[in-house]
């Protein structure tokens, strides 16, 4: 979920999403704005052609948490659950976003996105 669309993902002020890096390690990260969690390693690796839910969970907006299911059996795992993703200076609206990108090189990269589904109280 982020604020206004960017080109790079280092370049977003606000938002909150799960990366995977290329070692296949999930990154978390979050901004509101004034707090800041960058690339927070969560030290688990997809390894190659993993498929792979990912949720974020904005129930508690100075705590949000992130989680990862690779089993496709809706085990939901905490990741990175010894840090405090707090967006709670956030005002604004975020959006959905599914963004691939790299820094260079020649390899064929791709991203699979089976679907984006978004659950909130109003």
């Amino acid at each position: 979920m982020i604020s206004d669309q960017a080109d790079a993902p280092a370049s977003l002020t606000e938002g909150a999403w799960i990366s995977v890096d290329g070692n296949q390690d999930i990154d978390c990260e979050s901004d509101d704005g004034t707090h800041r969690n960058d690339d927070k390693d969560s030290a688990v690796n997809l390894g190659n052609d993993v498929w792979c839910s990912l949720l974020i969970d904005f129930t508690d907006t100075a705590d949000v948490r992130f989680y990862l299911d690779a089993t496709g059996a809706g085990a939901y795992a905490q990741v990175q659950a010894a840090t405090t993703f707090d967006m709670s200076d956030y005002t604004g609206g975020l959006q959905p976003a599914v963004f691939l990108t790299k820094s260079g090189g020649t390899q064929v990269t791709n991203l699979d996105a089976d679907f984006v589904r978004i659950v909130a109280s109003r």
